[in-house]
């Protein structure tokens, strides 16, 4: 066997469940598995027929499929193993013993292993693994070493061994770890301190911190490059901080409190005004308690102000009077510009009529009205005097009577069809060339309706929720009516459950007082999406055609469903409104 680990089972037996021949590489058992449950795991190695000296086999299992328990072989080595009764022909029957011995496979495992570290004898490793030099000039990453060489290379380099150390200034120097012993000194305001494994660095009491309580003398700190931050009123010097800027002189010696500045300048402001005058009459403006208003006159002056701007101008529409000349263009729907233009010869614009352009210069002929030609229009004429016909946009037809309806009787041509009867409907002929009335097929006869409305407020987490105003009770005439039972308006809100879900609805059918059992569902009717919450769908539409074939009383019941993923986000239904259901019963038809 080869140095490898093989999986173990103390007491695994099984037997075959079919035969295997001389060749074979695959073969199934009964079971995969020992009597404590444990599962038979590759690679390992079992005993087919082991009871048996001339058919017994050692063979080596290199997969398993615990599923279908089949044993595989990866090639015929694995068959006809040491310890095999034969080393080819052998063949077993279904039924056949298969054993697995533990302890002897373990064990010549453990030779395997043992045999390639350490001779047979037990005196000496193998030299393939271990390196016995005092060098270690091979500088293996995959040899082990012995315990002479390892003392003899450490001392060597040990003793060779120094401790390089450079400084910010002075010299290099080295330190013989095998002899001398490193000084670490501190210079001016630090001092040095050895301890366990360690020396620590600190600055003596002649040095600042930040986090300390010195007093600096005869210091200067340049304010341009640092920052000096908390500076209260009670840090100024006295002299400095002025409170009265009444009576302080003109000199840059000193800085305002923002009290004194806002005394100072208030007085001044109280005491302003602005003087303003239209030419004629002069005002003023006090500045600290009075506006200025610039007004406008309407339809003839607009001001308008933005930010710190007025804009002055004239509106859209004015309305004036003018005496004198007008330059520019006049133009509006109302009022009225009396007296003659001093020229006017042509239209600015010209303007096209008929076809023709006219620009008032003179006059225009107009074809097919005062010279030969054809007028083209493209309105409607309030009447013709003759039947216009297909290709020009007409019928062909001169009169209709009530319920006729046209159709392409040819290319180009039009009819008319008169209208059938009550209970017929239209079809076509039977060479498929023109439509016509026939009598309708069979159909049911509705033989009572029962309606349902109620106001509908309902909040629930579940994932099916009775709508319960909506139910429709309804006794059948005859076994073979047809029920069609359905919602006409239900707001729902669909719930997301942050899991977009789908919902739908189901009818539920009780018969005579019995329970009440699913007839119908439609579970996908939507799918909610993170907006829902917020939305309300409509279940209107929602119906269903049943043959009960009863003539006792039905209840029909709408169950709102949705997924039962996600979170436990509830369904709102109704909403308040008043929501309706419906029940027809129809009479025996083949079609409903």
């Amino acid at each position: 066997m080869t140095a490898q680990e093989t999986k173990l089972l103390n007491a695994f037996e099984t037997t075959l469940t079919g035969t295997i021949g001389a060749s074979d590489l695959t073969f199934t058992v009964n079971s995969v598995t020992d009597g404590a449950s444990n599962t038979l795991t590759a690679p390992c190695y079992l005993i087919l027929n082991p009871d048996s000296a001339t058919n017994r086999e050692v063979v080596q299992v290199t997969s398993i499929n615990t599923g279908t328990k089949t044993l595989t072989l990866d090639n015929i080595n694995k068959r006809y193993l040491t310890g095999s009764a034969a080393t080819s022909g052998l063949s077993h029957a279904s039924g056949s013993v298969v054993r697995m011995s533990p302890v002897q496979q373990h064990i010549e495992d453990i030779n395997d292993r043992v045999d390639t570290i350490i001779n047979e004898a037990g005196t000496a490793v193998n030299t393939s693994l271990f390196l016995d030099e005092d060098d270690m000039s091979s500088n293996s990453a995959t040899k082990g070493v012995t315990q002479q060489s390892v003392k003899a290379y450490v001392d060597t380099q040990l003793t060779a061994e120094d401790l390089d150390i450079s400084a910010d200034s002075g010299s290099n120097i080295a330190i013989d770890l095998d002899s001398e012993v490193l000084d670490l000194e501190g210079g001016t305001g630090i001092d040095t301190t050895t301890g366990t494994n360690k020396v620590t660095f600190a600055i003596d009491s002649t040095v600042a911190t930040l986090s300390g309580s010195q007093a600096l003398t005869n210091k200067t700190i340049d304010v341009d490059s640092n920052t000096v931050s908390n500076i209260e009123v009670d840090n100024l010097k006295s002299g400095v901080l002025d409170t009265d800027l009444s009576s302080t002189a003109g000199t840059d010696t000193t800085i305002p409190s923002a009290k004194a500045v806002k005394t100072y300048v208030d007085a001044q402001t109280t005491a302003q005004d602005l003087d303003i005058t239209d030419g004629s009459t002069t005002s003023a403006v006090d500045l600290d308690s009075q506006t200025m208003t610039i007004e406008g006159t309407s339809n003839e002056v607009s001001v308008g102000l933005s930010g710190q701007t007025f804009t002055i101008g004239l509106p859209s529409s004015i309305t004036v009077n003018v005496t004198g000349n007008v330059t520019g263009n006049v133009s509006g729907s109302s009022g009225s510009t009396t007296g003659n233009a001093a020229t006017a010869t042509a239209l600015e614009t010209a303007r096209n009529i008929g076809g023709v352009s006219f620009d008032g210069t003179g006059n225009i002929d107009l074809p097919g009205v005062n010279s030969a030609g054809n007028q083209n229009t493209s309105g409607t004429a309030a009447d013709l005097s003759a039947t216009l016909d297909e290709t020009k946009g007409g019928t062909g037809l001169t009169s209709y009577a009530a319920g006729d309806i046209l159709y392409a009787s040819a290319s180009n041509t039009l009819a008319k069809l008169a209208k059938g009867s009550a209970t017929n409907v239209l079809t076509m002929n039977s060479g498929a060339t023109a439509p016509e009335w026939s009598a309708s097929g069979a159909g049911g006869v509705a033989l009572q309706v029962v309606y349902q409305q109620a106001a509908t407020t309902i909040t629930s987490s579940d994932t099916a929720v009775d709508i319960t105003t909506l139910d429709i009770t309804i006794t059948p005439a005859s076994t073979s009516s047809a029920i069609m039972v359905g919602i006409g308006s239900c707001p729902i809100q669909v719930p997301d459950r942050d899991d977009n879900n789908y919902w739908g609805l189901r009818i539920d059918r009780a018969i005579g007082g019995a329970s009440a059992s699913t007839i119908y569902t439609n579970s996908q009717l939507g799918r909610a999406t993170t907006n829902t919450p917020t939305d309300f769908r409509d279940g209107q539409g929602f119906s269903f055609i049943d043959k009960p074939n009863t003539t006792s009383e039905c209840v029909y019941e709408f169950i709102f469903i949705c997924d039962g993923g996600g979170s436990s986000e509830a369904v709102g239904i109704g909403k308040g409104f008043i929501c309706t259901s419906y029940g027809i019963e129809y009479s025996s038809a083949t079609e409903v």
